[in-house]
């Protein structure tokens, strides 16, 4: 009976290694990267404003753009409301590439510009974090702005923990299921040399 649970244990626990060996690549490529994306796209939408810039010589207004971006928010991609306003097409067209990246609506609320002459450019853009709430000005440990590249790193450490949990999980199942395998049959084995002893 030792020998077959000290068999059962070995077996289990090479399962157990091989299974994280093979899970963990790709686990890495699933689940969410969403927060990191979001600091990615918003630096897009941050140079989806240079036409404007070029054009007028100047940064665009904060109450208005956000408005327009509120309003393209709220009405998804395939609104036509671009072709209306032609003298804030570019504004339009900058909040028209909100709606085609799902990683701007991460929490449900829209990117938000500021004007800002601390920031490189003197202008940015940054999502409110899960909490919908920025009292810096995106500077909040929660949100995800476009003028730090790694604002996302609230949000690394739990995606981490996350994952290496997911990991064990997944590793786990197959080796308990070996375990028990070896167990079962080494006792099968037991009940039939005890059968056909008589």
């Amino acid at each position: 009976m030792l020998k077959s649970t000290l068999i059962a244990i070995t077996a289990s626990l090479s399962v157990f290694f091989i299974s994280w060996g093979f899970i963990t690549p790709i686990t890495k490529t699933l689940g969410t990267h969403s927060a990191h994306d979001s600091t990615i796209q918003l630096k897009q939408l941050h140079y989806s404003i240079y036409p404007y810039i070029y054009d007028h010589k100047s940064l665009p207004e904060a109450e208005q753009f956000n408005k327009i971006i509120q309003d393209r928010f709220k009405k998804g991609s395939g609104d036509q409301t671009v072709k209306d306003h032609s003298h804030n097409s570019s504004l339009y067209e900058a909040a028209e590439y909100i709606t085609k990246n799902r990683s701007l609506h991460l929490w449900g609320h829209p990117p938000v510009y500021i004007k800002d002459e601390t920031l490189p450019e003197g202008y940015g853009f940054y999502l409110t974090g899960e909490d919908g709430i920025s009292k810096s000005l995106g500077r909040d440990p929660d949100d995800v702005n476009s003028w730090d590249r790694y604002s996302f790193r609230f949000y690394t450490h739990r995606e981490h923990q996350e994952k290496s949990r997911r990991i064990k999980i997944y590793s786990f199942i197959p080796a308990v299921l070996t375990f028990l395998y070896f167990i079962l049959r080494s006792r099968k084995r037991k009940s039939y040399a005890s059968s056909t002893k008589y």
